[in-house]
């Protein structure tokens, strides 16, 4: 159901949040520095963290028809996503992110429901359903992408 996210947010994030975390090594260890380093790992955590939660999504669906890999791939990515604490400053796009993944798992059985019973109207409507939630998964990825920039330009204490 879920379409291919390949937004560029994964791979963009956590190349920034690697080059601005491995930079803390250098320099004394003043308070600010401190402060730096402990909220770029923080950040840089949960960025690798997200990444690894969205990679199997990237190229998904694999079998378009197939409801159980869907279902599988979706309910890991959620389960993961829910155990995950974000950062203050990204519990927003977190927030929506999981809530978009939960509505495309939700998708699944009201199309399956659907499809039996050739039921066309009914499926037009789940993939505009299923689109919105793309977008909304989009948006949520960019929302994190935009707050990554702010705290990089923030130098890591926001």
């Amino acid at each position: 159901m879920l379409a291919r996210l390949r937004s560029g947010f994964v791979p963009a994030t956590v190349a920034v949040a690697l080059a601005l975390a491995a930079a803390t090594g250098c320099g004394e260890a003043s308070k600010a520095t401190v402060s730096f380093a402990a909220s770029a790992q923080r950040i840089t955590s949960y960025v690798r963290a997200l990444e690894r939660i969205m990679g199997p999504l990237h190229d998904f669906p694999r079998h378009p028809n197939d409801a159980a890999e869907a279902q599988r791939v979706l309910q890991t990515a959620t389960r993961r996503l829910t155990a995950l604490i974000p950062p203050q400053e990204f519990q927003s796009a977190h927030d929506e992110l999981l809530t978009s993944l939960h509505a495309q798992l939700d998708l699944i059985p009201v199309r399956q429901r659907a499809l039996r019973a050739h039921d066309v109207r009914a499926l037009r409507n789940i993939t505009a359903e299923d689109v919105r939630q793309q977008d909304s998964i989009r948006t949520a990825l960019e929302e994190a992408t935009k707050e990554l920039e702010l705290c990089r330009g923030e130098g890591f204490v926001c």
